[in-house]
């Protein structure tokens, strides 16, 4: 496997921050309802 070039691993950070803002939301949506109840 050849080594991964600093675009790729910036496109690949991008992808994790997305992921973990999307994570976030859904946790924070997720403490919202239990708070509802």
């Amino acid at each position: 496997m050849s080594k991964p070039t600093a675009w790729q691993l910036f496109i690949l950070g991008q992808q994790l921050l997305a992921a973990g803002k999307a994570n976030a939301v859904r946790v924070l949506i997720e403490a919202a309802k239990e708070l509802l109840k």
